[in-house]
């Protein structure tokens, strides 16, 4: 995990930079949050930065990292933090969990590598080493007690911070999830995978269902002077805070024709489909969204109009993104 904070062996590294890409990296590569975690210390150097901007701006910067309460959860941490601990991370497990979007590996993960607290840090590349070490032969997610018992007998209490970065380089760069490079790993004299001759048959995991595809309307409202009829989603839930084009809800089967004036946001309008459709894939299913643009100067309540050339300051998720691109496309067409 290749950061710019990475401190040298026995080095306690910048906190805030710490619980940052912690956070970051939560279901995410790490080669898809280097460029955004420089961005943000490059735009907010420290907590009390973060915690003063605006949601806003911190939705906008992190759009396209995907997981959005991560970064409402983000700015209420650094605020958290700021308010009732001036502006110091606490050090003890019980007190970093408490803070918003801190779970138990991301309040782990800070003890041991910002404060050199022994603790156990088992992510999905270490439940990968130890599943292989031992050939644990229950299968994911049912068998993390049993990792997590087992990495109390390797996790050291000298180091531990340097421990579980090493651990977390190893599964990432040699102990992989598809033809593990065993030759170059320090601990393939010991590993009952490596002796089994298959290694890659651990971690075992239960069959992944199919995605299943979901299907909406979305809604393209132009004013006369060209602006963008736009709305922000419910903090809570998908894409929660993110800025949206007016969409119907996901449905299980494709919106007919002769039911988009009753799904549509404004009503008696004269709804153009487009012949693109937008299809993005979330983590649990596919979505497949059909558009649709007229010509209004109505503005139902909630939304907003947005002109295109401020369009590029709005946070919009990758979905959004997609159709955005679209639309700007066929501008004027």
């Amino acid at each position: 995990r290749e950061f710019p904070w990475r401190a040298g062996p026995g080095d306690l590294p910048n906190i805030y930079h710490v619980w940052l890409s912690e956070i970051m990296l939560q279901q995410t590569r790490a080669a898809a949050v280097v460029p955004y975690f420089t961005k943000f210390v490059r735009q907010w150097p420290t907590l009390g930065a973060l915690a003063k901007a605006s949601r806003e701006r911190i939705l906008h910067s992190w759009a396209g990292l995907g997981y959005y309460a991560r970064a409402r959860n983000l700015h209420a941490c650094a605020q958290t933090v700021m308010e009732r601990h001036n502006g110091s991370f606490p050090r003890t497990i019980k007190e970093l969990r408490s803070l918003p979007g801190v779970g138990p590996y991301t309040a782990s993960a800070i003890s041991a590598i910002g404060f050199n607290i022994p603790t156990t840090v088992i992510d999905a590349n270490v439940e990968r080493i130890l599943a292989r070490l031992f050939t644990i032969e229950r299968p994911l997610p049912q068998a993390r007690k049993m990792i997590t018992q087992t990495a109390l007998k390797i996790f050291p209490k000298n180091r531990p911070g340097d421990f579980a970065q090493a651990m977390m380089d190893l599964g990432a760069k040699i102990c992989t999830p598809k033809k593990p490079i065993c030759d170059r790993c320090p601990w393939s004299v010991g590993c009952q995978a490596y002796a089994s001759g298959t290694p890659g048959r651990w971690p075992i995991k239960k069959p992944i269902p199919a995605k299943v595809t979901r299907f909406g309307a979305v809604f393209v409202v132009r004013h006369p002077n060209g602006a963008i009829l736009l709305k922000k989603r419910p903090d809570h839930g998908l894409l929660g805070g993110m800025t949206e084009v007016i969409t119907s809800e996901w449905l299980q089967k494709p919106i007919k024709s002769n039911e988009i004036e009753s799904h549509a946001p404004i009503s008696n309008a004269r709804w153009h489909p487009l012949k693109a459709k937008v299809q993005h894939t979330f983590s649990h299913f596919k979505l497949e969204l059909k558009v649709y643009t007229t010509k209004s100067r109505n503005q139902p309540i909630g939304t907003f109009w947005c002109a295109l050339d401020d369009l590029n300051s709005q946070p919009f998720p990758s979905v959004m993104q997609k159709v955005i691109s679209l639309i700007t496309s066929t501008a004027g067409k």
